[in-house]
This record gives C-alpha cells, sequence and structure tokens, in this order.
C-alpha cells in the first residue's frame, strides 16, 4: 500500500454530490475526517508535515477529492491554488468554457492552468501537483 492510494487503513469517503462554489481556493476547503485521515497518511509517508509542501499536498487531496475526473482551470494565487472553473471534459463546449472564464481579468487569465484530476478514490490515481517545482 501507498498513502497515495486508498487502503483499507484509510478507505476512501464518497465524492460531494455538489461541487464547491467557485472561485474555491482550495487551501480553504475542509475534508470530511475520513479524508483528514488520509492526508495524514500521506504527509508522514511523503515527509511533507509543515509549510508550502503540506499545504501542496492538502491542495492536491482536495483538487481530486471535490472535483476529481472534472476539467479544471487554476491559478496559483498567494493563497494557494484557486479553482475558477470546474468543467466536464466530454459535455462542455468551448463557448461555456470561455463564459466560465470571463470573469477574469486579462492577467489572471495569463495565469491559468488546466487539470485533469483523477477521480478521488480510483485505485490508479496519483497525488501530483500542477507545478513541476512543487515536488
Amino acid at each position: 500500500m501507498t498513502p497515495l492510494q486508498p487502503s483499507s487503513e484509510v478507505p476512501p469517503p464518497p465524492r460531494p454530490k455538489e461541487l464547491p462554489p467557485l472561485p474555491a481556493v482550495l487551501h480553504q476547503l475542509s475534508l470530511p475526517p475520513e479524508a483528514e485521515g488520509y492526508v495524514e497518511v500521506a504527509a508522514k509517508y511523503l515527509n511533507r508535515r509543515r509549510g508550502p509542501e503540506r499545504q501542496w499536498l492538502e491542495e492536491d487531496i482536495k483538487l481530486r477529492y471535490f472535483f476529481g475526473g472534472l476539467g479544471v482551470a487554476l491559478i496559483r494565487e498567494p493563497s494557494g491554488l484557486v479553482v475558477v472553473a470546474a468543467y466536464d471534459l466530454w459535455a462542455t463546449k468551448e463557448a461555456d468554457l470561455s463564459a466560465a472564464l470571463a470573469h477574469l481579468s486579462p492577467e489572471q487569465r495569463r495565469r491559468v492552468v488546466f487539470a485533469f484530476p483523477d477521480r478521488w478514490g480510483e485505485q490508479d490515481s496519483a497525488i501530483t501537483s500542477v507545478f513541476p517545482n512543487a515536488d
């Protein structure tokens, strides 16, 4: 078992039925106690118990928990990763995605990164950061 995958020790809680309101600052979202246990196991295993590395780990897990299986548009702010749009990869049209990003300033649009997090609880999932220097 690796802490990056669900196990019998820390079973994955079900994904929430509704998405958090957008924009969503990942650092401010609360996980259920079961998922917090998963964060603790992963933090210990990866030695990311505090500081920016811990925040990146929590953000990666929250991204998978709340938005797994969806496409997301992210911006890195001083407070952490912010999900500014979430969309179904197969059902969303380009015009709909453009409309979802229309509220962003030109400077913010230049900083948007698109990610496609795995669904929470899938056995082949891995925690990866959307920023290469975060690992």
